[in-house]
């Protein structure tokens, strides 16, 4: 039964060699080697702006359809060794961006290598400019109790609590939608940000995979008119009633992908013959 299945993964996951050996194989997975190296938890406290740049740019990348951690992964890494990085980096120096787009287009033979991910090239160039404020506005995410509506988190000329607030925490609303769940999820994970009530439901990423997984044990996913944090708030609701722990030691929805991507596993649990 689905109830004995849920049981299951709980005991699974309650294992902390399961929990830290499957985070560590996630982590290599879907963070940059140079951004590990210097340690992620370390990078994000101290503020860090290459850290909070790759944060905010893989959690970009979660809206490009049919593509896996390990290619936003890489796409990072090779930004990073081939120097676009140091563009994104600035955005005080439009034409330098220019010019790497020139660069790109003038030395593809066959075809645009990275075209998904150069398509995130004014969504970057956004998050280099308010980088700053927003940081400073996920900083306190976990203290704005009054945040029912997770789109504004980053929105704050609609914020009417910020309305006031200056220069300070002026920005144009950050074009993340599902990132923004992965980059809180993220950010509770790594205790960065503390596990308040009100950010626990947004920290799902509500990914057509994980509602493909809780579809066999009969998640009804919202239509199409549902935003995502409609969803997410559906995925935590679900797993509320069958989880001892329902945010997974705040892992979230890391362990459901593993078990929807690995069969074996799923035996190991009882899902299949």
């Amino acid at each position: 039964s689905s109830d004995d299945f849920f049981e299951r993964l709980q005991d699974w996951w309650d294992d902390p060699s399961t929990r830290q050996g499957l985070l560590d194989h996630y982590e290599k997975d879907a963070w940059p080697d140079w951004l590990r190296k210097d340690g992620i938890v370390h990078g994000l406290r101290s503020d860090s702006d290459d850290h909070w740049l790759g944060l905010f740019v893989l959690g970009a990348c979660q809206g490009l359809g049919r593509s896996q951690n390990s290619q936003h992964r890489v796409f990072l890494e090779s930004a990073q060794r081939e120097e676009r990085w140091k563009v994104f980096r600035n955005s005080d120096e439009p034409a330098s961006w220019m010019s790497l787009l020139d660069t790109w287009h003038d030395t593809a033979v066959d075809n645009l290598g990275y075209a998904n991910w150069m398509s995130l090239f004014p969504t970057i160039y956004l998050l280099s400019r308010y980088l700053k404020v927003y940081r400073k506005l996920l900083r306190t995410a976990d203290q704005r109790q009054n945040l029912n509506d997770l789109t504004r988190l980053l929105a704050t000329r609609s914020d009417s609590s910020l309305s006031g607030a200056g220069r300070n925490f002026d920005a144009p609303p950050a074009p993340l939608n599902m990132g923004l769940h992965w980059i809180l999820r993220e950010l509770v994970r790594l205790e960065v940000l503390e596990p308040a009530s009100h950010l626990l439901p947004q920290c799902w990423v509500p990914s057509e995979q994980v509602f493909r997984f809780l579809g066999w044990f009969g998640i009804e996913n919202p239509d199409g008119n549902a935003s995502n944090s409609d969803k997410a708030r559906v995925v935590h609701r679900f797993l509320e009633q069958r989880l001892r722990t329902p945010h997974l030691h705040y892992a979230f929805d890391i362990p459901l992908r593993y078990v929807a991507a690995y069969e074996d596993l799923q035996r190991e649990l009882g899902l299949r013959d």
